[in-house]
């Protein structure tokens, strides 16, 4: 038995050599797929590497986006302020043209006949008498007339709230 059992032993033996070796065809076959193999991972590795700078390029782009849209809020919270101030302005504006175009209505009767001249000098009304309605040249007493006049200006200019009015006049050089 023990001679049969070497025997066993020994043609296992060679079963399994015979499997280890291969012939040259699957030999050659084998080194066809690792080079087939080695290809593919080649060709996967220079993938990965283009995959890898698209990436970075990608992220460099979207670094550069983020900081233009970042400058473009900023950008944007400025333009929204100034639009709201000029928003502001603009009402301001319109308030002032109204009360201006309520006064010219006021006015209109007196401005028609002569009596008085409004005009608008660096958005300030400016409202003149006409020189003959107050006094006559070398007098100091008002007439009936400029009375009349002052009386008119003075109801419209009573009418306007929350208002500051100057008054200037002038005299010419004819002695009382």
């Amino acid at each position: 038995m023990h001679r049969n059992g070497s025997f066993w032993l020994l043609g296992l033996a060679a079963l399994a050599l015979a499997a280890c070796h291969p012939t040259k065809e699957e030999y050659k076959a084998k080194e066809a797929e690792v080079a087939q193999l080695k290809a593919k991972l080649s060709e996967s590795e220079q993938r990965a590497s283009s995959l890898e700078a698209r990436l970075k390029d990608l992220g460099d782009k979207n670094d550069t986006l983020a900081q233009q849209l970042n400058l473009a809020g900023v950008e944007k919270g400025t333009l929204e302020r100034a639009l709201e101030e000029l928003k502001s302005r603009e009402k301001q504006s319109q308030a002032r043209l109204a009360v201006f175009t309520e006064m010219l209505n006021k006015f209109r009767a007196m401005i028609d006949s002569g009596k008085l001249r409004v005009r608008v000098v660096r958005g300030r009304m400016v409202v003149e008498l006409a020189e003959n309605i107050l006094f006559d040249s070398g007098r100091a007493d008002l007439k009936k007339e400029g009375q009349e006049a002052l009386a008119q200006v003075a109801a419209v200019l009573q009418s306007i709230e929350n208002r500051d009015f100057q008054v200037a006049g002038h005299t010419d050089n004819i002695p009382i």
